[in-house]
């Protein structure tokens, strides 16, 4: 270390012959834990748009030398707001809460019905290529799948297959559904159905209910919507095959 003609302590490095500014091959030499060399930690973090402690040390190394750099850098640089917003580790989900006791109560099959609709499927028919769509009803115990095909969303077509899968599996006490608009029309249209003198006394008996999941927050659904996956996937594989079987088998119509 020396005085240089300023009267500035510097550093005496072994590289007096390098083609390096006198900044560089002497820097100032610099205590730790002072409010100077706080100001410089902070406008070298500035200059490198908030970068990481080795990038804001070597470029604090060009012209000065803190002794225990890194560790006083990184002791600085740790309270940056700006820093953490960007390289602060994500929110940690909390644990799941329990589930529902209609979910894990031994009762009959389809005693609590999960019901959704899968997007719309290409159909090809007499007619040419027509829309459609699969009601999927599953059991929330056993997870046992009952599916409807429909022509269209609309409240009919949702309250006939209903209709179809309560006469082979039986009405089920819960039903659970998103909030979606065909949803909440049907259910609508159920209770104002189950409100009849004639039904009434029967589905009371059964103490048929229909709930929907909160709004925006489909994981609650997350019991249909991998069952929903699924059968998509093997309608898909399931048409693939017959595709290729179809291509290889030979034409014997000549």
């Amino acid at each position: 270390m020396f005085l240089d003609a300023n009267g500035f302590l510097r550093c005496g490095r072994r590289i007096h012959n390098a083609p390096l500014a006198d900044s560089a091959k002497f820097p100032y030499l610099l205590p730790p834990n002072h409010p100077f060399t706080a100001l410089i930690v902070y406008e070298g973090h500035r200059k490198q748009l908030h970068s990481g402690v080795n990038a804001v040390v070597a470029l604090l190394r060009q012209s000065f030398w803190i002794t225990a750099i890194r560790q006083y850098v990184r002791k600085l640089l740790s309270p940056c707001v700006s820093c953490r917003k960007v390289e602060g580790t994500a929110f940690r989900a909390p644990d799941p809460a329990p589930l529902p006791k209609l979910r894990v109560q031994e009762t009959t099959p389809f005693s609590a019905t999960g019901v959704d609709f899968t997007g719309s499927l290409y159909v090809r028919s007499e007619n040419g290529v027509t829309n459609s769509y699969i009601c999927l009803f599953t059991c929330a115990v056993i997870r046992a799948v009952h599916l409807e095909v429909v022509s269209d969303l609309s409240e009919e077509s949702f309250l006939q297959s209903f209709r179809r899968f309560s006469s082979r599996r039986s009405l089920p006490c819960h039903t659970i559904s998103n909030n979606a608009s065909t949803s909440l029309a049907s259910a609508e249209t159920l209770n104002d159905l189950f409100q009849s003198p004639s039904l009434k006394e029967q589905f009371s008996r059964q103490g048929a209910e229909w709930k929907f999941i909160p709004k925006r927050a489909s994981w609650y659904g997350s019991f249909w919507e991998r069952l929903i996956g699924l059968m998509k996937k093997a309608i898909k594989e399931d048409t693939w095959q017959g595709i290729c079987h179809t291509d290889r088998t030979p034409n014997t119509h000549r």
